[in-house]
């Protein structure tokens, strides 16, 4: 069964694990893989749409301008006193 509702909140600072695939909205096909890890402050948070989708997280980056990521079960587990399971 996959995770439907996201467990993070606006607010919520996260730790995003390396390895973290982000999707920056300026080069939406083009991912990224973070080379360590990183504390980004959740601006907003969508839940999972479809069958296969996995909630995303969404914060400002450099230059204010738009990442994402999903809510893998990596990223659950990098933050447990955060995520809301």
């Amino acid at each position: 069964m996959a995770l439907r509702e996201n467990p993070f909140r606006r607010g919520d600072e996260i730790v995003l694990p390396a390895g973290t695939k982000i999707v920056y909205t300026t080069h939406p096909s083009n991912p990224k893989h973070l080379s360590r890890k990183q504390t980004v402050r959740v601006v907003d948070a969508d839940p999972a749409y479809g069958e296969t989708d996995l909630p995303r997280i969404w914060w400002a980056g450099q230059g204010g301008y738009w990442r994402v990521v999903e809510a893998t079960p990596e990223v659950i587990r990098a933050n447990p006193g955060v995520a809301r399971v």
